[in-house]
């Protein structure tokens, strides 16, 4: 499994992960837009208010209780509700990401998946 994201797009996603362990919800919706999540013009502010509440759960928990399938159950009940799209690229990295953490709970339940991006 495989996916290409360009220099923005991966810029994006760092920019995401840095405004989410800052707990800028504004910010991180912004990117999501710049990323094409959100369509532009969508009233961002119950988006702001949702992932306010629904993220600091996750990044509150404990290491042992964090695991990627819970950040996107988060994510995802997030994106149901509201008007958000997954691009091609995304959704393939997602999967790899899945595929990655499953293998290394199956191997070893104490694994927990460590990314890294190459800039």
């Amino acid at each position: 499994m495989m996916s290409y994201a360009a220099p923005e797009q991966r810029n994006g996603f760092l920019l995401a992960v840095v405004h989410i362990v800052n707990r800028d919800w504004g910010e991180l919706v912004r990117v999501y837009q710049r990323l094409g999540f959100i369509p532009e013009g969508t009233d961002v502010t119950p988006i702001e208010v949702a992932l306010e509440k629904a993220l600091p759960d996750v990044l509150n928990a404990d290491i042992t209780e964090l695991n990627f399938k819970n950040v996107v159950g988060k994510l995802g009940d997030i994106m149901y509700t509201y008007p958000f799209s997954l691009p091609p690229f995304y959704i393939a990295i997602i999967r790899c990401l899945g595929v990655l953490e499953g293998v290394a709970i199956q191997v070893r339940t104490e694994c927990f998946l460590q990314l890294d991006f190459a800039l």
